[in-house]
Order: C-alpha cells, then sequence, then structure tokens
C-alpha cells in the first residue's frame, strides 16, 4: 500500500476551512493524520485540539480569542510557506500570562 503524504499548503488550506465551519474537525483528521508530517505534525495537533477545545472559552474572553486567532494565523502561515521544528514550537495556543 503506498501512503500519499499532501502538501502541507493543503492542510493549511483545510485547516483554514474548519476554522471557517465549512469542515468538522473529524473531516479534517480523516484527512490529514496526525503523523502526516512526522514530529511536526504532533506539534500542529497538540495545538489545535487546545484550540478546538477552546471555543468556549474565546467566547467568553475577546484578549483569549484574540491570541488564540493570532497564533493560528501564524500557524497557517508557516504551514503555507514552511518552517522549522522549532518556528513550529514556538506557535502556542495556551495563555502566556
Amino acid at each position: 500500500m503506498t501512503t500519499i503524504i499532501k502538501p502541507m499548503t493543503e492542510f493549511a488550506a483545510d485547516l483554514e476551512s474548519k476554522v471557517a465551519g465549512r469542515i468538522s474537525v473529524e473531516k479534517l483528521q480523516e484527512i490529514h493524520p496526525r503523523d502526516e508530517f512526522g514530529k511536526v505534525s504532533k506539534i500542529i495537533w497538540g495545538n489545535l485540539d487546545r484550540y478546538f477545545s477552546d471555543s468556549d472559552a474565546r467566547e467568553k474572553d475577546s484578549q483569549y480569542a484574540h491570541m488564540q486567532i493570532g497564533e493560528m494565523r501564524k500557524l497557517v502561515k508557516l504551514m503555507e510557506t514552511g518552517g522549522s521544528l522549532e518556528d513550529f514550537s514556538a506557535i502556542t495556543f495556551v495563555s502566556r500570562r
């Protein structure tokens, strides 16, 4: 069986579709397995798990929402343009307060 790895740019586009409400988390996970890009995938999915579970917190706290949206933009940009493991590790969806 041949495994086809889609470019990370496709993952970034699908992630934007999820954030916009056009696809579900389940569909995103189906399309992009957690091990698709090795260690980088673990970092990405760790952050996405936090982001997806924090929707209530974003609704209640506009500063927290602003921080997470900014981190999401950084993540998508890195996925589109490429980055090192260190670059991806610098992104966090947890408040730095």
